[in-house]
């Protein structure tokens, strides 16, 4: 019985050394869009602050979505890499039941086009996070 503990402290351990890992890459990965997209801190927490409104996305703030979607693997030549979204989204034990959901909103918004490829990655995440299923998925990661 006491090895069973150890087994669950050390998985619980392993756990948050990746999230700590995955944390501190996103920081990292944030820095250099913020950098590359010109975007200023009070245009960033006023576009997520506000929960992602469209109102509040400035052109810098649609660059930075832009090149974090590149950075992460979800964007490629302008366009959403389905395949990859969703193998992110399937390893998220809390979004197990919710795949199907998920892919049907991937699906819609994989075609949303803007004026610009900052524009369509804003449009893309905008589609996405108006869904109910985009909604969990956001709320998971």
């Amino acid at each position: 019985m006491k090895s069973f503990y150890i087994a669950i402290l050390v998985a619980v351990l392993a756990m948050s050394l990746v999230k700590a890992d995955i944390k501190s890459d996103l920081k990292k990965l944030q820095k250099v869009c913020t950098e590359q997209s010109k975007a200023t801190p009070e245009e960033l927490n006023t576009y997520f602050g506000k929960g992602m409104q469209k109102q509040d996305a400035t052109d810098a703030v649609k660059c930075h979505l832009k090149c974090m979607m590149e950075q992460n693997g979800y964007l490629k030549n302008g366009a959403i890499d389905q395949e990859y979204v969703l193998k992110i989204f399937e390893v998220i034990p809390a979004l197990q039941d919710h795949m199907k959901g998920i892919a049907a909103a991937v699906e819609v918004c994989k075609n949303a086009k803007g004026v610009n490829a900052c524009d369509t990655a804003f449009k893309i995440t905008d589609c996405f996070i108006n869904t109910k299923s985009g909604k969990l998925a956001i709320a998971s990661y």
